[in-house]
C-alpha cells in the first residue's frame, strides 16, 4: 500500500511538472507572438507611410501637370468659339490661328487686319487632338487620386 502512495504520488509530481512544462511552453509562445505581431504591427506601418508618402508626391505632381496643361490650353484655343481647335487654320499675315469653321472671310477676327490665304495646320491639329486626350486622362487620375483609387485608370 505504501509503494501504490508513493507511486501515486510520483505519477502526480510528474503530472505537475508536465503541466508546469506545458504552462511554460504556452506563456513562451504568447510572449514570441506578441513580439512577432508587434513587429509586423510597426512594418505594416512603415509601409503605410510610405504609400501615404508616395501618394502625396503623386499628388502634387498632378496639381502641377494639371497647371500645366490649363497654362497651355490657351494657346490651343480658339479665340472665337473658345473651345479646343478643331481643324486648325491660320490667318495671314497675322498668324492668329481659329477652327477652320469659325474663320472669317475678309479678315482675323482678332485683329481685324486684311486676311490674305488661310493656311491649314495639320501639325497643329495633331496637337490638339493629343492634347485632349492628355487633358482627360489627367483628369481621371486627379479625380481618382481624390479618391484614393488608381483602378479606373486605364
Amino acid at each position: 500500500r505504501l509503494r501504490t502512495q508513493a507511486a501515486a504520488a510520483a505519477v502526480r509530481a510528474a503530472e505537475a511538472e508536465r503541466q508546469a512544462a506545458v504552462q511554460a511552453a504556452v506563456e513562451e509562445e504568447q510572449g514570441r507572438s506578441a513580439a512577432e505581431k508587434a513587429k509586423l504591427l510597426a512594418d505594416l506601418d512603415a509601409r503605410l507611410k510610405a504609400v501615404a508618402s508616395r501618394e502625396d508626391i503623386l499628388r502634387s505632381a498632378i496639381g502641377k501637370v494639371m497647371s500645366a496643361e490649363e497654362a497651355m490650353e490657351a494657346c490651343m484655343t480658339c479665340m472665337s468659339c473658345l473651345n479646343l481647335l478643331k481643324d486648325p487654320a491660320t490667318c495671314t499675315p497675322c498668324g492668329h490661328t481659329f477652327c477652320s469653321d469659325c474663320v472669317r472671310h475678309g479678315g482675323c477676327s482678332e485683329c481685324e487686319v486684311g486676311q490674305g490665304p488661310v493656311l491649314k495646320v495639320d501639325m497643329l491639329s495633331t496637337l490638339t487632338s493629343k492634347f485632349e486626350f492628355q487633358k482627360q486622362t489627367l483628369s481621371a487620375l486627379a479625380v481618382n487620386s481624390k479618391l484614393g483609387d488608381s483602378s479606373a485608370i486605364a
